[in-house]
């Protein structure tokens, strides 16, 4: 069983690492191909998109999932099928509703070719059953779905695209591909739990809805912060610029990416330790922080002294004022980092789930309000600002949260708050 489990891991783990690397060479042939102006508008249709993914994705793959993995008959587990697919029906037309609203703005407008083909992927959401066969016990199969839509994607842009053309081929295979990848996940689900889907009910659907609401907020202070900055920013200021904030800020996101192997190592010793021995874990907390700390601030350093080379080996000579930003941005790293020792590894364990939702809500409204502050004058460095102030305010908050409610500060005597070098 333990070498199974080990194998599964190592696999999910290679299929992170591989999707997340061809992620970042589809970005960056894109960047070359398309040029500043017409990767900027890329850039803004998709940061929109986020923002209606994550409200139709509403939580359901870890609230639903959790439900599905203590039911075990199929007419049980059809049932929950047909509320998260009547949830997001719904969400679905709460979406189409707002992007009508949107409509009317010159920025909008003027990547509707493209905003039209990427709501494919918010479309898809509909059926997307990864969480049901996660539930269910194949836990790579949704993994690999989601690989082999990114080698679609990127086989298709080098058959298929060529240099100065528009991104209206990458939206479409983008949304095709979702699609795609959805359909295959219900057949799949349907086909392996032997399920034989029935229509939604009304009230099942709002169960579904009210019982993913706190875990849905949660996701989406975290989309507040880095979910469609480009989108916001192309609010204020032309193509051109959006794009090079656009390549500046997925480099300073694929870094923080680096911490994710480490904290779901982690993450399953704290939980065990919040169940069993809060000093000891707020010790363990302790070595957390400065650990995750010192490799936050090795990497940001690390990038920001090679940020010009770095932007123009991987996007090109047409993306030089990205490095600037680049080194603007790098504060976020070190804030990642913390706010991953702090939050994810200390306040979640322990079981303040609401109070570590509404710091990154307040976070995420903090920079939303800053965005609109300094994006009008300062551009990319104004989003950039924003961005590392919201996450310096995080990391504050939480740890004052944690040094109020349980006595923990990482700079406190080693015998103050529990035996911190066991």
């Amino acid at each position: 069983m333990r070498r199974g489990f080990l194998k599964e891991v190592g696999l999910l783990y290679a299929l992170h690492l591989g999707g997340n690397l061809l992620g970042f060479f589809t970005l960056a042939y894109l960047a070359r191909i398309l040029g500043p102006e017409e990767y900027g508008r890329v850039a803004f249709a998709q940061g929109l998109t986020a923002y209606f993914l994550l409200l139709v994705g509403y939580s359901f793959d870890f609230s639903a999932q959790r439900r599905a993995a203590n039911l075990n008959s199929p007419q049980e587990l059809a049932q929950l099928m047909a509320e998260i697919l009547g949830g997001r029906l719904f969400l679905v037309g709460v979406s189409i509703l707002i992007l009508g609203l949107l409509s009317p703005l010159s920025s909008v407008q003027k990547t509707w070719d493209l905003v039209l083909p990427f709501f494919g992927i918010v479309l898809a959401q509909i059926f997307h059953s990864g969480w049901l066969l996660a539930a269910k016990g194949w836990v790579v199969l949704p993994q690999v779905l989601e690989f082999l839509q990114r080698v679609v994607v990127i086989l298709g842009l080098l058959l298929f695209t060529r240099e100065g053309e528009n991104g209206k081929v990458y939206a479409l295979l983008m949304g095709s591909s979702a699609l795609l990848s959805s359909g295959v996940s219900f057949f799949l689900a349907t086909r392996f739990l032997g399920l034989v889907p029935v229509y939604p009910r009304t009230r099942g659907t709002f169960t579904a809805l009210r019982e993913g609401w706190w875990l849905f907020l949660s996701q989406g202070g975290g989309t507040l912060l880095v979910g469609g900055n480009p989108f916001l920013l192309g609010l204020f200021a032309p193509s051109e610029a959006v794009a090079q904030y656009a390549v500046a800020e997925k480099l300073v996101l694929t870094i923080s990416a680096l911490f994710q192997p480490l904290f779901r190592s982690l993450y399953p010793r704290f939980a065990v330790r919040a169940q069993e021995e809060r000093p000891s874990l707020l010790a363990l907390g302790r070595k957390a922080f400065f650990l995750f700390g010192g490799l936050g601030l090795g990497l940001a350093l690390g990038l920001f002294f090679s940020a010009t080379w770095a932007v123009e080996i991987v996007f090109g000579p047409g993306f030089a004022e990205a490095a600037l930003l680049v080194k603007g941005l790098t504060p976020w790293i070190l804030a990642s980092a913390l706010n991953t020792a702090l939050g994810m590894l200390l306040l979640v364990p322990l079981g303040h789930d609401r109070p570590f939702t509404l710091a990154l809500l307040g976070a995420g409204a903090l920079h939303w309000g800053l965005v609109f502050l300094l994006a009008p004058k300062c551009a990319g460095m104004g989003v950039a600002g924003a961005l590392g102030g919201a996450g310096l305010f995080l990391v504050l908050v939480q740890a004052l949260f944690l040094y109020l409610r349980e006595g923990f500060s990482p700079f406190a005597h080693p015998n103050r708050h529990g035996d911190l070098d066991s």
